[in-house]
């Protein structure tokens, strides 16, 4: 398509965005937590009662990763979980269900290690590799089973490895074909079901657990590179985005999984569009991303819902730098959170919210949720949603110094 009509395409969603007139503004609780190093990579998770945040921290070389978590008692202190001995974390990724179970793995030196929360109690560490595995994902499904999913070097090749704990220990599996250099996994999960997403080389593959085994694993083929999939799984579907870069530009693709079939591979967004994040609801999936927007960058999301694509929403404010959103669907509601410039070049984080009256936008700059401290990193939030309007965001912003804390805002 070219450049012009994906002009008049921004023009048009942009008049059609127009955010119905603004209510009451919520109320929002914020909380710096800091184990007192300069922070990065914050994960989050929220359930009934319950929210958990993990981090990482630097202190020289050595990279610690640290956990609080939120009852109705308020904040924990932080925890250091992991980098406190002679090993470095390298990668970490967090999860948890509507129950407040919750997994968080972890790679320190040459090992993956997990710890799972159940029935409210953290249990002991368990170690499931020794072989350099690097980029972990995670998921916690409906009733209580833990996923984890890690790239490893097998002989010559690397392999994606997915793990299972319903309840009575791990069981891994290689689940990505020999001889393809399979990385960069995510990982999506609902009760007795779990789909496995990699790039390898130029593709996209795929492998889904279904009925107690592993289905033969597949791929959408590319001829040049396909990076930074991301898959969200919801009863009887699942949507797959990723980035597409090739000598004729860059973009995103997607393709959508209805009972066992995938449709083909088919384009999102205009060129360039990138930095995409998706979450699964009971009758579809929220997409977002980046793409160019007159001169600068806008954060944009599409709802799909049945088998189309609904119309899109500028979500950002015009005329300026917006990057790196993340997203989340309970019910009717949906939540997006994103980094953006001010109109002073300030990094600060913003909220939009979708519900039953349509989407509630910010207005202009002065409606960040970020506290007016230092700059918000370039780094992709985190989120959380609840059904009866509950959300969390997490995020990092350099205090008063300039040195990166980890903030937390809740709506109760």
């Amino acid at each position: 398509m070219r450049k012009t009509t994906w002009l008049l395409l921004a023009l048009a969603l942009a008049a059609c965005s127009t955010a119905p007139p603004k209510q009451e503004a919520p109320a929002w609780t914020t909380t710096r937590l800091t184990a007192g190093h300069p922070a990065k990579r914050v994960k989050a998770a929220l359930a009934p009662g319950y929210a958990v945040v993990a981090w990482e921290e630097t202190e020289g070389s050595r990279i610690r990763l640290y956990l609080a978590e939120r009852t109705e008692g308020g904040w924990s202190d932080p925890t250091l979980i992991a980098g406190g001995g002679n090993d470095t974390v390298v990668d970490y990724d967090l999860a948890a269900n509507a129950r407040g179970d919750a997994v968080l793995a972890w790679r320190e030196g040459s090992r993956v290690r997990v710890r799972v929360r159940r029935n409210g109690t953290w249990q002991n560490m368990v170690q499931l590799a020794l072989a350099d595995p690097m980029r972990i994902a995670v998921a916690m499904d409906g009733g209580g089973t833990a996923w984890v999913a890690w790239r490893q070097k097998i002989g010559s090749y690397y392999r994606i490895l997915v793990a299972r704990d319903p309840g009575g220990g791990f069981r891994t599996w290689t689940v990505s074909p020999d001889q393809t250099h399979a990385q960069t996994p995510d990982l999506a999960a609902l009760s007795g079901e779990a789909l496995a997403v990699w790039q390898a080389r130029s593709d996209i593959g795929y492998a889904a657990f279904r009925n107690g085994a592993w289905q033969p694993p597949g791929a959408f083929r590319g001829t040049f590179s396909n990076t930074n999939p991301r898959v969200a799984l919801a009863a009887n579907q699942a949507l797959l985005i990723w980035e597409k870069n090739d000598p004729g530009g860059s973009g995103l693709r997607y393709a959508r999984r209805e009972e066992d079939s995938w449709s083909s591979a088919r384009r999102l967004g205009p060129p360039e569009a990138g930095s995409p994040a998706v979450a699964a609801g009971e009758d579809g999936f929220l997409a977002a991303w980046e793409q160019p927007d007159l001169g600068g960058r806008a954060v944009v999301a599409w709802f799909f819902r049945g088998s189309t694509w609904e119309r899109g929403v500028y979500l950002s404010l015009p005329g300026t730098m917006a990057c790196c959103p993340s997203v989340a669907l309970a019910g009717e509601r949906a939540l997006v959170s994103w980094r953006q410039d001010d109109s002073g070049g300030k990094g600060r984080l913003y909220l939009a919210e979708a519900g039953g009256g349509g989407w509630q936008l910010p207005q202009d700059f002065a409606e960040a949720l970020s506290p007016d401290a230092g700059d918000v990193a370039e780094a992709t939030p985190a989120v959380g949603l609840l059904e009866d309007g509950a959300a969390l965001v997490a995020w990092i912003q350099g205090d008063d110094a300039g040195v990166w804390r980890v903030w937390v805002a809740e709506r109760r």
